[in-house]
């Protein structure tokens, strides 16, 4: 027997149940072929012949058999499914007893509420079939994934007649977008069945965008669904009222996201990028085999009386390109070169920007990684066959390149191909304007993701053989002169009288300045922003890391900070991003990178007490001390405190279980930062990243450096944890962020220290349990599980879990650890004031069970009512009141389910 509902099923194929065989998880697949298959045309109209069957059929009588065609009706469901539908309905969403429901469908509006209840559930079960499918097919070739085997045999079942299977797909697509609302609808009605039509679209194109990406489209398919997306509009042409929806306009750009990228993959882009060294190799490609020349002549028309629709131009801009690819031959490129440049002024490459910074793109999910390939391979193309000059501003460019290039698998395929193809020449390019730009950093700081690539990266600097700095005007005549070039030749610039870089800076960290001698010549050349720039042969003595390290001393001896330095500022700022990085992704770089990383320190003493203070940055090098931290805690916290950055014990007395409430903690400068400059601009970079010092390195045993960590823990309890709320934030996510970041820290200290007698746990557990209800936990703990269910629902479709629903999750977390920690007065006075103080907190809690997304949210929320149902159980029953029966059947009803955590 298959999972009973859409929802179950997308926990066993998730691995998220007790079903972790492959034989279990492979039976209840091959069980639920037919819906899988069939995704949501699984769910027909309704027809006289199933409604006849169910009237004669005597197993539903009276109100239910009434409330069932109801729902039939409401649904457009045929009248067969729907019984089975309401079963699952009472299993998996119902939130009362029985009783209660046959009380309420006596009445018709009675009956009205329980069908509304029923279509957010198969609205529900619809979008989870469609994830189900979508899931596999993103991880059905992942070798490295636990259950590749196993969607493998599915996948292969479900296209076993392949034109079939995605025929469906795409009907299914367009029933979501021309399907009529069903009528007699409120308002919110009409909102909500908007709603899903637009987020069926979006997880039937993204199952699309996924099947092509192992699959090919063939000419005949791609010339009939081009011509179906533009007559959609790229999902502005609604026949649902989305005027009506809040975030319409998003979910909208999103599905013109994903018509744009389906059929630049179905243009196989990267199949012309490999073999564009042997244009005799490009006739296996698909479109461009001599039989194919009546489809590609009907793309090619229907292409050019594309409009300026913005979601459109990375397919003119791809088109032209496999164009260009074909008839590079031909003299005649005349039309092709309209149609790129039409892509062009378009803003082509400021729409990829935009789509590759959606959170619908995340690179954790198998559609970003098919968005970042397809993009990839487009941008990659360009530049092989254009000058990157001529493909417009090179900033959109380099964070295309620096977005696309945080997949591992492009990240590996570009070392592969090395420098002089594709995106590689972007980065060889850069590499001629280092280090007077900013934009090799951030391409190397994408590329310095795994252990492999960071030694690259190193390698890559460690050999530069030549720098660059802007024309010395001044200079001219006196220490240089310039040599004259031949016709054609770019002119050249030769010292006459020794040069010398970085002096000052280079004695500061005992390094050997970069000095140029007579007769050294330099190329001379137009830069990107249209100055003139010179390129120098860099002595043997200096790297490219020693460059870096010296303008960051540039910096720290440039005082005061203004406008005029905001250039140097985001230079250096990138230089320790990347830094950080590679120390993070391979640690035996540190020893090479420490004249670096140890510059942090100073700028951290420097940086931290000006009027003005660059957060940014600052937020960087807390960032590069906490990765340094990991393997050199006792240093780091030690050297840090000494710079006066740290908030630290103004009083004299030990620190004691005792004392904790009396300690005077003064703030330091990082104090004084948050008080006048991240709280009056709303944005905490540096709260953050101290966040992530304390979380990576407050660890057990660490004695020596306990003093530092006491007050900075102690200091963030009182004037983060406790006062966050009230603060001013700039982005509406930054204050869940901030939380998210409060919660992690607490919980992960709290598990760390749990078995110590004093320890930072006990600081943290001391700080959550003195402080008042309303400014703690609780508040978090009063979401109710209907936007709980509906925050995860709706997470599904984007990069990762809501910050909401982790904020309850952690909560819960913990709750639990204080209240299984030894028994103190205060852990039992948290126990009496949720039981009798915060009634309604712990009947939310008990309503947690009712959250079937995260299985952790349920089983915390369960700890939680057993140990309160230990110390006080009269008022736990008190507190859940008439609700208790019910929740009984549902705890009892979830422990009988077979695929139950």
């Amino acid at each position: 027997m298959a999972a009973s509902s859409n929802r179950s099923l997308w926990r066993v194929v998730t691995g998220h149940s007790a079903l972790r065989d492959h034989a279990l998880i492979e039976r209840e697949l091959r069980d639920s072929l037919t819906r899988l298959r069939e995704g949501v045309a699984y769910y027909r109209p309704p027809c006289p012949a199933s409604e006849k069957k169910i009237r004669d059929g005597g197993k539903l009588k009276g109100n239910k058999l009434t409330l069932v065609l109801e729902i039939s009706s409401h649904l457009q469901l045929d009248q067969e499914q729907a019984p089975d539908l309401f079963e699952g309905f009472l299993i998996n969403a119902h939130l009362g007893t029985l009783g209660e429901l046959r009380e309420r469908v006596r009445s018709e509006g009675g009956r009205r509420e329980v069908v509304e209840e029923v279509a957010s559930y198969y609205h529900s079960e619809r979008l989870h079939l469609l994830r189900c499918l979508k899931h596999m097919l993103g991880f059905w070739q992942d070798p490295n994934h636990p259950f590749r085997d196993v969607y493998s045999v599915c996948i292969g079942e479900i296209t076993k007649d392949e034109k079939s299977f995605i025929k469906s797909l795409w009907s299914q697509y367009q029933a979501a977008v021309d399907n009529d609302l069903p009528s007699q609808l409120s308002v919110s009605e009409e909102t909500q069945w908007s709603v899903q039509r637009l987020v069926e679209q979006v997880e039937l194109l993204e199952a699309i965008l996924l099947y092509y990406k192992d699959f090919v489209h063939e000419g005949a398919e791609l010339v009939c669904h081009a011509q179906q997306l533009w007559k959609n509009g790229c999902g502005l042409r609604q026949s649902c009222p989305v005027s009506l929806v809040d975030g319409a306009e998003l979910l909208q750009r999103h599905i013109g996201h994903l018509c744009s990228l389906i059929l630049v993959e179905s243009l196989d882009l990267e199949s012309i990028l490999a073999h564009l060294e042997d244009p005799g190799c490009l006739e296996d490609h698909h479109l461009l085999k001599s039989d194919s020349s009546s489809e590609v002549e009907q793309l090619d028309n229907l292409f050019s009386k594309w409009g300026d629709q913005d979601c459109l131009t990375p397919v003119l801009l791809s088109w032209a390109l496999l164009q260009f690819a074909k008839q590079q031959s031909h003299t005649d490129l005349e039309d092709v070169r309209l149609l790129g440049n039409r892509a062009l002024s378009g803003g082509v490459f400021q729409y990829v920007r935009c789509l590759l910074g959606s959170p619908f793109f995340s690179r954790e999910r198998p559609v970003g990684g098919a968005c970042r390939s397809v993009l990839h391979a487009l941008l990659a193309l360009a530049l092989s066959q254009f000058s990157d000059d001529s493909l417009g501003d090179r900033q959109d460019l380099v964070a295309i390149a620096s977005l696309t290039l945080t997949h591992p698998p492009l990240r590996l395929q570009f070392w592969d191909q090395g420098l002089s193809v594709g995106v590689g020449l972007l980065v060889n390019s850069s590499l001629s304007h280092f280090p007077s730009s900013s934009s090799l950093t951030s391409l190397l700081l994408s590329l310095a993701g795994d252990q492999v690539s960071a030694g690259h990266v190193w390698q890559l600097l460690a050999s530069l053989p030549r720098f660059t700095e802007k024309l010395p005007h001044r200079e001219i005549g006196t220490q240089v002169k310039v040599v004259t070039a031949d016709e054609g030749e770019a002119p050249m610039l030769k010292v006459i009288k020794p040069r010398s870089f970085y002096t000052s800076e280079a004695r500061w960290l005992g390094l050997h300045g970069v000095v140029l001698g007579n007769g050294v010549c330099g190329e001379v050349w137009e830069g990107w922003e249209g100055e003139e720039l010179v390129s120098w042969p860099l002595p043997h003595s200096v790297s490219g890391w020693d460059l870096l390290a010296l303008e960051i001393v540039r910096l720290l001896q440039t005082c005061p900070l203004d406008s005029s330095t905001d250039v140097l500022v985001a230079r250096v700022t990138g230089s320790i991003r990347l830094v950080t990085q590679l120390v993070k992704s391979d640690w035996s770089l540190a020893a090479e990178l420490h004249h670096i990383t140890s510059q942090a320190f100073s700028m951290v003493q420097r940086f931290a007490a000006l009027p003005r203070p660059p957060t940014t940055l600052l937020a960087s090098c807390v960032s590069c001390l906490a990765v340094m931290a990991t393997n050199n805690t006792a240093e780091t916290w030690l050297t840090l405190g000494q710079t006066g950055f740290l908030p630290y014990l103004s009083s004299s007395l030990p620190p004691s279980h005792d004392n904790l409430e009396c300690l005077s903690v003064a703030p330091g400068n990082y104090g004084q930062l948050l008080k006048m400059a991240e709280c009056p601009e709303g944005g905490y970079p540096v709260t953050m990243a101290m966040l992530d010092l304390l979380a990576t390195t407050c660890l057990p045993g660490n004695s020596v450096v306990l003093r530092e960590q006491l007050a900075t823990v102690i200091y963030i309890m009182r004037e983060v944890f406790l006062s966050c709320h009230k603060w001013k934030f700039k982005l509406r996510s930054g204050r869940r962020q901030l939380e998210l970041g409060l919660l992690r820290f607490c919980h992960d200290t709290l598990q760390r220290h749990r078995d110590s007698p004093f320890s930072l746990g006990v600081v943290v557990a001391t700080q959550l349990l003195s402080c008042p209800g309303e400014q703690g936990l609780l508040p978090l703990l009063s979401l109710p599980v209907s936007t709980l269910n509906s925050l995860h629902s709706a997470a599904l479709g984007t990069s990762s879990v809501s910050p909401a629903v982790e904020s309850v999750r952690l909560s819960l977390s913990i709750l639990n650890l204080l209240l299984h920690a030894p028994p103190t007065q205060q852990s039992s006075l948290l126990e009496w004031n949720l039981a009798n103080t915060y009634p309604h907190i712990v009947s939310n809690i008990a309503s947690y069970i009712y959250h079937y997304g995260d299985s952790r949210i349920p089983i915390g929320a369960t700890a939680v009512l057993t140990r309160l149902c230990q110390a006080t159980p009269l008022s736990v029953f008190s507190c859940l009141g008439t609700d208790a029966v019910v929740k009984r059947d549902v705890f009892i009803s979830r422990l009988s389910s077979r695929v139950e955590v």
